[in-house]
């Protein structure tokens, strides 16, 4: 999961990772690459059209980050189906 937004002072707003390979110009997936979120460190793809309200007492307490450039890729990417 890929955290976007806070939604509460409980939950979070996140987006569903994955590493099954997806068109890179398909238009519910944006590619972030591999990174240290995945234990084999292969090519993630972040699924726009399903948004989780996730509760922070739900949460494990394994994290970890995307760069600046992979998460505003996401954030313009979610923009863009506002449009």
């Amino acid at each position: 999961m890929l955290i976007v937004a806070r939604d509460s002072s409980r939950s979070v707003l996140a987006l569903q990772l994955t590493s099954k390979p997806h068109d890179r110009d398909a238009q519910h997936f944006v590619f972030v690459g591999p990174g240290p979120w995945d234990s084999q460190v292969r090519p993630s793809w972040v699924r726009l059209d399903r948004v989780f309200r996730v509760f922070e007492s739900g949460m494990r307490r394994e994290a970890s980050s995307v760069s600046r450039t992979q998460f505003a890729a996401v954030s313009s990417a979610l923009k863009g189906l506002r449009s």
